[in-house]
């Protein structure tokens, strides 16, 4: 899902940094544009913003805390976005951790797998207003997030 997600923000027009961790994955999204290294930390130093899709709860806190991780190479104001069906608990250690040095963490996990991850932004927006967090302030910031 991450490989597709990659695409549609290169697309957009967005700079990556992507960490070499599947090899035909980061193929494809260095061959749109994007730039592969080889350690998390060296993620952490080239980015403002980190997104973080992996399958479990022990993949992200190497990622995160290990050695070579995000948090050696972070700077403060730097903002973690993990998009994870991970454990809570763990999610909440590994926040705290990072809040230690003036880096930010939003939990924000995401399902549909592949096929959902080439989703245009208006129908996202058309699906979420038709439920419950349809409101006023959702149809006044839309657009503003899809011309972003």
């Amino acid at each position: 899902m991450g490989k597709l997600m990659c695409k549609n923000l290169l697309k957009a027009g967005y700079h990556l940094v992507v960490l070499k961790r599947s090899k035909a994955a980061v193929y494809e999204v260095v061959a749109a544009g994007a730039t592969a290294v080889d350690t998390p930390k060296a993620v952490a130093e080239q980015a403002q913003f980190i997104i973080t899709m992996l399958p479990n709860s022990p993949n992200l806190k190497a990622l995160i805390l290990g050695e070579n991780g995000i948090i050696e190479g972070a700077e403060p104001g730097t903002v973690v976005i993990d998009m994870n069906s991970i454990a809570p608990l763990v999610s909440k250690a590994i926040c705290t951790e990072l809040e230690t040095i003036g880096v930010e963490m939003l939990n924000a996990p995401v399902s549909g797998g592949e096929p959902k991850a080439g989703v245009e932004p208006k129908l996202v927006y058309e699906a979420v207003r038709g439920g419950l967090a349809g409101s006023t302030v959702l149809d006044a910031k839309a657009p503003l997030v899809m011309a972003a």
